[in-house]
């Protein structure tokens, strides 16, 4: 299933040993949730929470998958605004990770 935000948040948590669900980025309006539906292998990394009352569009993956697959000008308007959130959330976990170094350097000295 492949979201996209109308209004509200999303939360997007995955579950970490020994600490829980922890949240590892929300999604704001216009931005989407669940682009693993159309990237291989298809497997979900997160799970989506409303933190807020949410309005989205929400694609079945195998259909959405289909359609991509026979309509170019779909493709050519969808895939983009996967490699817009694709490229956003490495660069959230970079920071995140950044901030976890950097915590644990602290605590070493």
């Amino acid at each position: 299933m492949l979201g996209v935000v109308v209004s509200g948040r999303v939360a997007l948590r995955t579950l970490v040993p020994e600490r829980g669900d922890v949240t590892i980025l929300t999604v704001e309006p216009g931005d989407i949730y669940g682009w693993s539906a159309i990237v291989p292998p298809y497997r979900a990394t997160s799970t989506a929470v409303a933190i807020e009352p949410v309005s989205a569009i929400v694609f079945d993956g195998v259909t959405l998958r289909n359609a991509l697959r026979e309509d170019g000008e779909l493709a050519q308007a969808v895939y983009p605004r996967v490699l817009v959130a694709v490229s956003r959330r490495l660069t959230a976990t970079r920071l995140q990770l950044l901030d976890l170094f950097a915590a644990a350097q602290v605590r070493s000295w």
